[in-house]
């Protein structure tokens, strides 16, 4: 699935959201490895109003798992970006067997 897909599964189950184009990619490192992270314009309705959003999302495979992440912020918030990387690069991931 891509990260498109995704978003679009994202937009159906949260009809408040809407996911425009996609304005850009950068690679983060995170669990140990270098991920593309895809950044759409967007639009999210909160309390009655509607605002123009940036989503970030990225799609990581570790340890046989595929992890998603999604990030959405008003694009007013110009610094948020960087707290979107901050997040990324301390993600932690464990598989844990709980078949008892």
């Amino acid at each position: 699935m891509s990260e498109r897909e995704i978003l679009q599964r994202f937009e159906t189950e949260y009809e408040s959201i809407s996911v425009g184009e996609q304005i850009n990619s950068r690679n983060v490192t995170t669990l140990g490895q270098s991920t593309e992270v895809k950044k759409f314009e967007g639009a999210a309705q909160l309390a009655g109003s509607q605002m123009d959003v940036y989503i970030h999302a990225a799609k990581i495979k570790h340890e046989g798992d595929y992890i998603v992440t999604v990030a959405i912020y008003p694009q007013q918030l110009d610094d948020e970006e960087q707290n979107v990387v901050t997040l990324l690069e301390g993600l932690e991931h464990s598989r844990e067997n709980n078949s008892e």
